[in-house]
């Protein structure tokens, strides 16, 4: 039983701007009197209902009252991790079989609150808070649980070393962290410690549940706590120590908790949010009344658990019932499945409503109301429920959605699989140059299931040992991997690839004779480089020699290997091999001809040859250019039996059937239209894909030449809807 409304909360009551919200100052204590409590903050809505905390942020270190200032909770260095440690105990309910649940969330104010264990991961949090541009409505799955009972699971990463080395990191790291507390306090309060025999060898979860217990026990809870507790400069001493106070409201409460258990050695964060409590599948108001504080303990191995040790009180008021004048629909989501390609997966369509007659005698219709179903969407890899948004419509058109209450008795699953990838590791060379040798390079290989998500990027770590100066060879050694999205997030879970083999790294003693590579995006113009001896490197050797070029020239060459002599317009990938050179080397002082080069045929001076010394060409690259074409969306009211709506229509449109999205065509170049193909037709209310059809595109040139293969062509389709 608990006891809320001991948080300042500041809100509209309901009205929607955004603009109210929790205290997060770290402040204790506080007059519930000033406090608009009854304003509404939000409404959510829980497949599972009970007791729902609903937590906003934790904070850092127990400070004392000092230069004007009261005692209070300090703000908390955010930790970021490539998997943020707030879904650790998510992780371990989900290994040991906790079953989700889905939480709905009408949000008046600007906090982004989530419920404890949410299995709606979100890549790049840190561990004090969540935070979104979006927090005006949005939905999330969840386990209810209360630790330790459930089915909470130690080591749940012990299959992921990857993981694993990030949990051992941030366990050490918080064993410092949230363990601080002054030593005025731990003096004032060692008694309690050895009196209640509390050991950091107990069972932690022995002890967690003592030290709440204990704190529940020490006050009671009454809103008309005398405020003179928090101007003391210690408020937790005073609070379970001083004769005077006897009661206080849960911020002490969960204080006290914070500071105890910090002291036994256990790492533990006072926390601000929200304890609310709805009914399965009903929505509830959450009020300022029910803002609350509470500890969160890290339990080794698990992660960051609730505890409330606010003492007993009246309970939440009981959510108030949606009104029952409403037609109840029963409707079944969709299930849809895709590999993780970096976009939202949705499924509007394939709905089925389980009493149709009621609408059909009413004369009314159901579609998906898809500004309410924005947050049935998944992009990360996972599972989350498809609660889909609905309209009700009468027969000339008018919404009728306020005489109608959608149960939904089965949702369909979103799931989004990992994407399999294979990568390796570049082998990596150069001469001796006296400075390390060193790569990072991985890259996804030539025989991958799958490519990189366009925007992706791999960033790795290797090994210290991946290193080489002296002329030889060693092992390169991938130690950590990671995957980035283009706004630089951490996507990696997303994924699914095994570490690769080492690449190797070698120092040669050889020189490297080497011609700069150049690269462009195919425009229908000539790329033809103009090379000079300044486009190359000579390089290599040992301290005391010195390899230079004479008199170079070049040729182009194709990949049939014949020489290039004119333009060079078409994608694709061309060499750029020496014609003419004379190659000398200075070695004490003397300069010595190493090597000639006439008509790309090299002849080696005598002690030299094809084994001392490295040829490297140029590569030349024009790239393929491009564009996604997009097909049209059309929206008209259906006319009844027999009237179809087709692809075919969309050709009336302004802009036509299709059209170039993404890119665009080199300069005089064009689509011919008869190549492209949109399909698709639906014959009675709802949506269909118009589907774009680019296999046989051609396009060709001011010449009229095809010159399609110089393009990268893919399609998005458009919708065809009926309503």
């Amino acid at each position: 039983i608990w006891k809320y409304g001991t948080l300042t909360v500041y809100t509209d009551g309901g009205g929607g701007d955004g603009t109210g919200g929790l205290d997060d100052s770290g402040s204790i204590g506080g007059d519930l009197s000033d406090i608009e409590g009854d304003g509404i903050s939000m409404r959510i809505k829980s497949s599972a209902g009970g007791v729902i905390y609903l937590r906003f942020k934790s904070f850092g270190d127990y400070a004392l009252a000092s230069d004007g200032k009261n005692c209070s909770w300090e703000q908390a260095y955010s930790y970021v991790a490539s998997f943020s440690p707030l879904y650790y105990a998510s992780r371990s309910l989900e290994a040991g079989g906790g079953v989700a649940a889905t939480l709905e969330v009408v949000n008046y104010t600007k906090d982004y609150v989530l419920p404890y264990y949410v299995t709606t991961y979100a890549s790049g949090a840190g561990d004090v808070s969540v935070t979104t541009d979006d927090y005006s409505s949005y939905s999330v799955t969840y386990i209810p649980a209360a630790y330790p009972d459930g089915a909470f699971t130690a080591d749940w990463y012990s299959s992921d070393p990857t993981i694993a080395a990030e949990v051992a990191d941030y366990e050490e790291y918080i064993a410092d962290e949230y363990t601080f507390v002054p030593e005025s306090t731990r003096a004032a309060l060692a008694h309690i410690i050895e009196e209640q025999g509390w050991s950091a060898s107990d069972p932690v979860g022995t002890l967690i549940n003592a030290v709440a217990e204990y704190v529940r026990n020490s006050a009671a809870y009454d809103l008309g706590y005398d405020r003179a507790l928090d101007a003391e400069e210690d408020i937790v001493a005073a609070f379970l120590t001083d004769e005077n106070y006897g009661s206080g409201i849960c911020s002490h409460f969960a204080s006290a908790a914070t500071v105890l258990y910090r002291m036994i050695g256990i790492p533990a964060r006072y926390v601000t949010g929200y304890a609310a409590a709805a009914s399965a599948d009903e929505w509830a108001d959450v009020t300022g009344r029910q803002a609350h504080a509470w500890t969160e303990v890290y339990v080794s191995g698990i992660g960051w658990v609730a505890v409330d040790a606010t003492a007993a009180s009246d309970g939440p008021p009981e959510p108030e019932p949606e009104p029952d004048d409403k037609t109840e629909i029963h409707v079944i989501t969709a299930d849809a499945s895709k590999i993780y390609d970096g976009t939202p997966l949705t499924k509007y369509d394939g709905y089925e409503v389980l009493n149709p007659d009621v609408l059909t005698a009413a004369g009314h219709t159901i579609s998906v109301d898809e500004n309410s179903s924005m947050n049935s969407s998944r992009t990360d890899v996972g599972a989350s429920n498809n609660s889909l948004g609905f309209r009700f419509s009468d027969e000339n058109g008018n919404d009728v959605s306020d005489k109608y209450k959608v149960v939904i008795d089965e949702y369909g699953t979103l799931t989004v699989t990992p994407r399999e990838i294979k990568l390796f590791v570049p082998d990596a060379s150069k001469p001796y140059d006296g400075t390390p040798l060193t790569s990072n390079r991985v890259e996804v290989g030539a025989d991958s299931p799958n490519p990189l998500v366009t925007g992706h990027v791999i960033t790795a770590t290797m090994t210290a040992e991946s290193t080489i100066t002296e002329p030889g060879q060693t092992n390169n050694v991938p130690e950590s991997i990671r995957i980035r999205d283009a706004a630089g997030r951490d996507v990696t879970g997303n994924y699914s690839f095994d570490m690769p083999e080492p690449g190797i790294l070698t120092v040669t003693e050889a020189p490297v004779i080497a011609v700069k590579n150049f690269s462009f995006t195919y425009d229908g113009g000539n790329h033809r480089p103009v090379i000079t001896a300044e486009n190359t490197w000579v390089y290599g050797g040992s301290a005391n020699e010195e390899y230079y070029m004479k008199n170079a020239e070049f040729m182009i060459v194709d990949e049939r290997g014949d020489v290039v002599t004119g333009d060079i317009t078409d994608a694709g990938t061309y060499e750029i091999a020496f014609d003419k050179f004379e190659l000398y080397v200075k070695k004490d002082g003397a300069e010595s001809l190493v090597a000639t080069c006439t008509d790309g045929a090299i002849t080696y001076e005598p002690g030299y040859g094809e084994n001392t010394i490295t040829i490297n060409p140029g590569k030349l690259t024009i790239h393929r250019r491009d564009i996604c074409l997009l097909a049209a969306s059309l929206e008209r009211q259906w006319k009844g039996e027999g009237d179809v709506l087709t692809a075919e229509e969309l050709k009336g449109l302004d802009g036509g059937s299709w059209s170039v999205w993404m890119g665009s065509l080199a300069d005089g170049e064009k689509i011919d239209p008869d190549t492209v193909l949109v399909s698709g037709s639906i014959s009675g209310i709802g949506s269909t894909e118009a589907v774009l059809d680019v296999s046989s595109i051609v396009i060709r040139n001011a010449d009229g030449e095809d010159v399609t293969g110089n393009y990268n062509i893919a399609s998005a389709n458009g919708t065809l809807t009926l309503t």
